[in-house]
């Protein structure tokens, strides 16, 4: 709605189609200030950002667009809507500086509202006569008679504004309950800012003026009139053929081929604007798409070779009609891939870039960009090709492959993903560079991210290479990454390097990344699972522990002939940084499995014998003894951190105090089942472990007398 007030024309554009954004201004500020915020700060950011070159052009069209407003009896005042105390100081000072003449009194001084008006009874239920009605007040507090409604272009000024008043005076004499008149709104079409910018680069360029500067070129001259004058398109090739042979002459220098370029761009924009991608493309219907006027500067420029003397000269002139006209680049492309006549002769578009003195990849990117806002369906057609004749420069580009999977629906998507399917496409770069790109899109819209992980499962990308991602995703910042590598992961087979890799990551409490996978393998994969954990946690040991020399070493003599006392072992330092990440991960799996009371979570639609695995997993003896040796090196923070994980590796009980003998050992009455791979395996075969000898305190022996 606010689009129709940039560069408002009274002429070309009715005064009703931008009323309808400035009475939900209006009518917002009281009970949805919000809208009314937003609503002003868009216009008043938007008129020097829309069009920056021309900025006081749209400043004075959206002051035009208030003028007729207020001319039309719609608002008796603007300044109101900067006097809502919802509307921040500084929201209100640019509001008066872009638009002074109607947020200001003849004296200067800003017009506020009673504060009685703006802060109406909460408890009030408002109606829409009450908005009516209410809506604005003097400084007085008197109530002005002047209410926002549409305005009626059929009628005059001054009619429209005594039938306002009489409007409003009758609302105020009907209860509350009663409804708001019915309003008539005009269906004239809503103009497209493709042809709000077109009109402003028509007006830009005067043809009279570029004319003008073909005084020296007399064939030129001619020929433009005759283009300007004519109507019927198959003439008008005619004459651009005309045009072409007197530009590969090479008689023009840069000034007149900038003009030419300017006159032709005027007299050809409304077939260069419109759209030309037929709605069911045959051969034949894009053959025909292309037979337009500008299309004959594309047909002779392929139709020459790469050594053709005036190859150059054209190329020059598309360039400089691109500068007056960018749509020319996409048209191009779409001539290459439609017309018979151009079969092969990509290379032409190459050619375009470096006479335009741009990278193939920046031109690309440019024209793409400009054709995915004006043809959606044209843009989605050209991208296979794109990719096809291109792809050193556009295979991994995050760029392009960003506005593509930005622009595409879920049919386009799904055509794309076919064309990956039969081997005609390939958009995703290798393994090398693979990583880099998935991550600069770790930033991306959720519907780009999931595309995009489309387009990776389509090419059959293999996990290995996607395991450099595993440490980079964070949770929840990229939730869209690892949803698709918990699908891909939880088909592979787990061994130590992956499962180093997971539980090496930062752990996060509500992660579900390493502890759902971890539960899903010890169900599946249980003998490998703790074969790799193990070895994980005896490598990190390994790396970790201090060498600490052995007590029962020899008592060396000292220099005074007495022995020393080996040292008693010195205090754990603590676990390093992947070892407590693994016992956190190990952690988070125990209360994903077990709970934090001990008991199956999770277990709704487990088989018995699924939540017996799922139990036993923590009963192995390889992982209990390698957790038993992690809890040698924690301090006492550490251990009470784990105590629940740490609880499952003891398997010894201490004496009661004042008793001697040996300590009664606990019976083990864990059960392990066999350390198969495959998941079939569950029902194993149980054993029952031995119970560790216990050594047999040494009796002293008995002295026969009291001189012994």
């Amino acid at each position: 709605m606010m689009h129709v007030a940039i560069l408002f024309q009274v002429v070309q554009v009715s005064c009703f189609l931008s009323e309808p954004a400035i009475l939900l201004m209006v009518n917002s500020m009281k009970y949805h200030p919000l809208t009314t915020v937003s609503l002003l700060d868009f216009l008043c950011r938007i008129t020097p950002n829309f069009y920056p070159s021309l900025s006081d052009r749209v400043r004075q069209g959206i002051q035009t667009s208030l003028r007729q407003i207020l001319k039309k009896g719609v608002l008796p005042s603007l300044a109101p809507i900067v006097d809502n105390q919802k509307i921040e100081r500084d929201l209100k000072s640019l509001a008066i500086e872009m638009f002074p003449e109607f947020l200001t009194s003849n004296d200067g001084e800003v017009h506020r509202l009673d504060d009685a008006t703006i802060a109406r009874n909460d408890f009030e239920s408002p109606t829409p006569g009450d908005v009516l009605s209410d809506i604005m007040e003097t400084n007085h507090g008197s109530t002005v008679l002047d209410e926002p409604v549409f305005s009626d272009d059929e009628e005059s000024s001054d009619e429209s504004k005594l039938k306002v008043q009489q409007a409003s005076l009758e609302v105020k004499e009907k209860p509350r309950s009663s409804p708001v008149p019915k309003v008539s709104i005009s269906k004239a079409p809503l103009p497209s800012l493709n042809q709000i910018l077109t009109s402003v680069v028509s007006d830009q360029i005067d043809l009279a003026t570029s004319m003008a500067a073909l005084e020296g070129q007399p064939s030129l001259t001619s020929c433009i009139e005759k283009l300007r004058d004519e109507v019927d398109d198959e003439t008008r090739c005619e004459i651009v053929e005309e045009l072409v042979q007197l530009i590969v002459k090479d008689e023009v220098d840069s000034e007149e081929r900038l003009a030419l370029a300017e006159c032709v761009a005027v007299i050809l924009s409304p077939q260069m604007e419109c759209k030309i991608y037929p709605e069911l493309p045959t051969p034949e219907s894009l053959e025909e798409s292309t037979s337009s006027p500008f299309h004959v500067l594309f047909r002779a420029l392929c139709e020459m070779t790469d050594d053709d003397p005036g190859r150059e000269p054209l190329l020059d002139f598309l360039a400089s009609l691109h500068k007056v006209q960018s749509r020319i680049a996409y048209h191009l492309l779409y001539f290459l891939r439609a017309s018979r006549s151009a079969e092969g002769r990509s290379t032409v578009y190459e050619a375009f870039c470096q006479a335009r003195a741009t990278p193939l990849m920046e031109a690309l990117f440019a024209d793409m960009k400009v054709c995915q806002e004006d043809d959606v369906q044209l843009f989605c057609w050209l991208v296979p090709v794109l990719y096809t004749w291109f792809p050193l420069v556009t295979v991994g580009n995050s760029q392009l492959l960003r506005l593509v999977v930005g622009t595409v629906d879920s049919v386009q998507l799904v055509d794309l993903i076919s064309l990956i399917l039969q081997g005609r496409l390939v958009i995703l770069p290798p393994d090398s560079t693979l990583i880099s790109l998935l991550d600069s899109s770790l930033s991306w819209d959720t519907f780009e991210q999931m595309a995009l992980w489309q387009l990776v499962a389509a090419h059959g990308v293999s996990l290995q290479s996607l395991l450099p991602l595993i440490p980079l995703v964070k949770y929840p910042e990229n939730s869209e990454a690892i949803t698709s590598l918990l699908i891909m992961l939880r088909k592979e087979r787990p061994n130590s390097e992956l499962v180093g890799l997971l539980l090496k990551r930062q752990v996060h409490h509500s992660d579900t990344l390493v502890p759902s996978l971890l539960a899903y393998w010890s169900r599946q994969y249980r003998g490998a699972l703790s074969d790799a954990v193990v070895s994980q946690l005896q490598t990190s040991i390994s790396q970790s522990k201090p060498s600490i020399s052995s007590p029962l070493k020899r008592k060396r003599a000292t220099q005074s002939g007495k022995t020393k006392d080996p040292e008693p072992p010195p205090e754990p330092k603590g676990l390093d940084v992947n070892l407590e990440r693994m016992l956190g991960h190990l952690d988070s799996m125990r209360q994903c499995v077990l709970g934090t009371n001990g008991c199956l979570v999770y277990n709704l639609g487990l088989s018995s014998a699924n939540q017996k695995v799922q139990e036993n997993f923590f009963c192995l003896d390889n992982l209990q003894n390698a957790l038993a040796q992690v809890q040698s090196l924690c301090t006492d923070l550490q251990k009470g951190r784990f105590s629940d994980l740490f609880a499952l590796a003891d398997t010894d009980v201490e004496a009661p105090p004042g008793k001697r003998g040996r300590k009664p050992t606990k019976s083990k009455g864990r059960q392990i089942v066999k350390q198969d791979s495959d998941s079939s395996d569950v029902s194993s075969e149980e054993e029952v472990i031995k119970q560790r000898p216990v050594k047999k305190r040494r009796k002293a022996a008995q002295l026969g007398s009291d001189s012994d």
